[in-house]
């Protein structure tokens, strides 16, 4: 499901570039599509980043790495 949803959100912000690049759109619009494409990704990547740690934590890993520190 993420893998396409990046792919759709990809494909949108290639689609507006080349819109961009030839004149179809102007700045402002590909602005917008340029920042909720980074602001989606990087949701995509803190919610990537939070079940990972999740796992971790539920496995203990990050107990136990917290106990070698001690």
């Amino acid at each position: 499901m993420i893998k396409k949803l990046f792919s759709r959100k990809l494909l949108a912000f290639v689609v507006a570039t080349g819109a961009l690049w030839l004149g179809t759109i102007d700045q402002s619009t590909w602005e917008t599509v340029a920042v909720a494409y980074l602001g989606a990704q990087g949701l995509v990547d803190l919610a990537g980043a939070g079940v990972g740690w999740l796992k971790g934590k539920a496995e203990g890993t990050v107990l136990e790495a917290s106990e070698d520190k001690k």
